[in-house]
């Protein structure tokens, strides 16, 4: 089964006291990766649990009273983490358009950049063939042509860059204020994380005190 963790990780580090709290497809925790692993050895199921673990001595809490109680902190810290995740999806559509738009731009630059290289070459073509009095009008002809093309071209480019700039206006815009809800989501999911904590903490002593934390033996 797959779960997805909120709350605090720690990769590296040990810390003295630690809990997994099991509910649906969601974990809280306060732990290491490798008390994340010990708890789903114990718990062994996907029925809600709170996995504990004091020093060396670990815990197990299936009180569906306690369990209760904690389920709404849990709940509410697993809908601000979905919200972030899902607002970073959104962030991550936006960015790759910014770059699409972006691209675009540098490109409309490359092909105005190739109009004036065909003009010179037309330009520096004309003034070879200067000499050739028969082909006067022949080129005169070309050039007029070859300025209409090159005029209508650079008006293409020129209006294609016109609404590049407002697309990046408007995404960056759009970039922006998810980027100001994602910080709001931020602060809310980490005063909801602190609350949960002390709440399973504060259950945790209880439920030692009261007998109902089974202890685990290897």
């Amino acid at each position: 089964m797959s779960y997805v963790t909120h709350g605090r990780l720690d990769i590296s580090r040990q810390p003295a006291q630690a809990f997994v709290l099991m509910g649906g497809d969601d974990n809280f925790v306060d732990a290491s990766v490798a008390d994340l692993k010990q708890a789903r050895r114990d718990v062994g199921g996907s029925a809600p649990a709170l996995w504990v673990r004091r020093g060396q001595a670990r815990y197990l809490i299936r009180d569906p009273a306690v369990l209760s109680q904690l389920s709404r902190s849990q709940s509410d810290v697993a809908a601000l983490g979905n919200a972030q995740a899902e607002l970073g999806d959104r962030q991550a559509v936006i960015g790759q358009q910014l770059a699409k738009v972006s691209m675009q731009v540098t490109a409309d630059a490359l092909a105005a950049v190739d109009v004036e290289a065909v003009a010179d070459h037309v330009t520096r073509q004309a003034g070879l063939d200067a000499a050739a009095e028969a082909n006067q009008a022949a080129r005169q002809a070309r050039a007029a042509s070859a300025s209409a093309s090159q005029a209508a071209r650079q008006a293409r480019v020129a209006t294609a860059k016109a609404v590049d700039a407002r697309q990046i206006t408007l995404v960056a815009r759009e970039q922006a204020q998810l980027g100001r809800e994602q910080a709001r989501l931020a602060q809310q999911q980490s005063l909801a994380s602190a609350r949960a904590v002390r709440e399973v903490r504060t259950a945790i002593d209880q439920a030692l005190a009261s007998g109902k934390a089974e202890r685990l033996r290897d």
